[in-house]
């Protein structure tokens, strides 16, 4: 029988814990071609899609039909063939607010005009080919012609490979965000202050990527002279 005292302390660890984020936004060089991979952003579900990447990811295929219904956008790279090999998931609303699931059951919201990234996975055997760096360029691509903000993404602070694919994609920042558990709330904290948010309320995405300036319009790709 576990001794009320371990029992008590375990229970508070639970109840407390700290993420340490860091947040991107696409620049200048994110406006490269892709390179690697036929890669597209695709508004609308393909038939049978969903069974393809749902069967290949492990999950259920109503999540991501849900997805397409809800106005988020998948970016693909797909081989030679057409088959998938690396995917991801674009909210760049037009109208109306759009949000994710975030850190600890939270809602990140992406308000109209702004971009978001997330849920990027590779096939196992596709790794090691660039494709996520070939995916953040193609989707800074897609929001740069319709006028759109930089799209942002994020990692933990701890995966390295993440990071290293978005600096190779040429996304900027490393925006430190920490989110911190507090019993029942939790506390996000950005260099530009920090606010206490409850399970399943939202989160601004431009309080995460710091209220005082506004969104950072897509970059314009740089010119070589001739």
């Amino acid at each position: 029988m576990a001794h009320p005292a371990r029992s008590a302390y375990w229970a508070l660890r639970r109840l407390a814990g700290r993420r340490n984020l860091l947040f991107f936004t696409a620049g200048p060089a994110a406006l490269a071609p892709a390179g690697t991979g036929a890669c597209a952003v695709l508004t609308e579900a393909e038939a049978g899609l969903a069974d393809v990447l749902a069967g290949l990811r492990g999950v259920a295929t109503e999540d991501y039909t849900a997805r397409w219904r809800q106005g988020h956008a998948l970016v693909c790279a797909r081989d030679t063939a057409g088959r998938p090999l690396a995917w991801g998931w674009l909210t760049a609303p037009a109208e109306a607010a759009a949000a994710v699931l975030f850190e600890w059951g939270m809602r990140l919201v992406v308000p109209p005009g702004g971009a978001f990234l997330w849920d990027f996975f590779t096939l196992p055997a596709a790794r090691g080919r660039r494709l996520y760096p070939a995916l953040l360029r193609a989707a800074a691509r897609h929001c740069q012609a319709r006028g759109l903000a930089a799209p942002a993404i994020y990692c933990n602070v701890g995966n390295t490979a993440s990071r290293r694919g978005m600096l190779a994609a040429g996304y900027e920042g490393a925006h430190p965000v920490a989110v911190a558990r507090l019993g029942p709330v939790y506390r996000v904290t950005t260099p530009h202050g920090s606010r206490l948010v409850w399970p399943g309320h939202a989160v601004p995405l431009a309080f995460l990527l710091g209220e005082s300036a506004p969104a950072r319009p897509c970059p314009t790709p740089s010119r070589t002279p001739p």
